[in-house]
């Protein structure tokens, strides 16, 4: 009995410094969601930036977010990205609206930037052809499913997306 309770307890203890340890691992970029505001009736503006404590090659990406739709309130959306806004060399080239699956999604093309510290992906609206819902939020969600999912490609295009890295 008592070899039983201890090997439980040396199992547990086990278990504990390894999720303590695998928590404490650094990150080699987290992208985050940021500054995500109404800024008037008809629309909703949000910043994406990307940050590393060590250069990290970013050979071409795809940020994609889920939307709450139930804010659009019977009119249409437009999604756009805010001119010179990115600090990347490789800048946002196409951004979507998806209202079938209540998706919205932008991709640079091929590029290489090499980041290290803080850098701004860009700056983006949603535009709204009636009055957002009132006391509803847009509520982006980082969208990690299907062909329009978030990818981020590394050295020679090497995918490197890692959901645990993207915050909102």
């Amino acid at each position: 009995m008592k070899k039983s309770i201890i090997f439980f307890i040396a199992i547990a203890l086990l278990l504990s410094f390894s999720l303590v340890s695998f928590s404490q691992v650094k990150k080699p970029y987290t992208i985050e969601i940021r500054s995500s505001k109404k800024i008037d009736r008809y629309t909703y503006q949000f910043e994406i930036w990307i940050k590393s404590n060590t250069a990290v090659n970013i050979t071409s990406y795809q940020c994609s977010f889920k939307y709450n739709n139930s804010i659009v309130n019977s009119g249409e959306l437009k999604f756009n990205y805010v001119n010179n806004s990115c600090q990347l060399n490789n800048k946002p080239i196409t951004y979507k609206l998806f209202t079938l699956n209540d998706l919205i999604a932008f991709a640079s093309g091929p590029g290489n930037d090499i980041v290290k510290g803080e850098k701004r992906i860009g700056t983006f609206t949603i535009k709204n052809t009636n009055e957002f819902k009132k006391g509803e939020r847009i509520n982006l969600q980082w969208n990690f499913d299907g062909a329009e999912k978030t990818i981020i490609l590394g050295n020679d295009f090497e995918e490197i997306t890692n959901s645990f890295n993207f915050l909102k």
